[in-house]
């Protein structure tokens, strides 16, 4: 949520539109995926009470919206109550973020430790997950970021050649050489994975 910047009757920023959508979506997300489980094993929806407060707070930002003029107060009374359901938005998505944050990072591991535990292969590859390199502390992670630039750059100077008139230069070509399995590459990128495993 963007820093408080004053009210005016029935303006309703982006932030206010995304928001009051976001709680209604929610709500209609949760009602699907309670429709077909018992009332007992339920999740709970907070969204409507989270829709009120916030809806409380626009109605109380246009009323007070043509007299903030005649008392300062009440200015700050608007921006305390912005402030505060920021802090709530802030604590709520906190441990949604960490959490999804954890699982997306462990996604790879706890397949391997599935496949080692049940016996259960996923085929002869690895899944995507356990190749993932997205992560900035995996291991991998500097060695595939790199790989990305070479695969850029090659595209870019294709690009750039087709752009000045070299209609012999296939970008989407050099592009196609990069989105493919590894062992069916033409390209030979195998030196520098060598070069990059004898720095580290």
């Amino acid at each position: 949520m963007p820093p408080y910047k004053g009210a005016k009757r029935g303006v309703r920023t982006p932030t206010d539109q995304i928001l009051l959508l976001a709680f209604e979506e929610k709500s209609k997300q949760q009602a699907l995926s309670n429709s077909d489980i018992p009332s007992n094993k339920q999740g709970k929806d907070n969204s409507p009470i989270l829709e009120n407060e916030y809806q409380e707070y626009l109605e109380l930002r246009d009323k007070w919206a043509d007299k903030k003029e005649d008392n300062p107060k009440l200015e700050a009374a608007l921006e305390a109550k912005h402030n505060g359901l920021n802090t709530g938005l802030v604590i709520i998505n906190m441990p949604l973020s960490i959490g999804a944050k954890l699982v997306g990072e462990n996604v790879g591991s706890a397949q391997t430790l599935s496949q080692e535990i049940t016996g259960e292969k996923l085929g002869t590859n690895p899944s995507h997950s356990q190749l993932a390199k997205d992560h900035d502390h995996h291991h991998l992670h500097d060695l595939a970021a790199q790989l990305a630039m070479i695969a850029v750059r090659d595209t870019g100077k294709a690009m750039k050649a087709y752009w000045n008139g070299n209609k012999t230069s296939d970008p989407v070509s050099v592009a196609k050489e990069y989105i493919v399995h590894p062992e069916n590459m033409s390209i030979n990128i195998e030196e520098y994975i060598k070069k990059w495993c004898k720095i580290i």
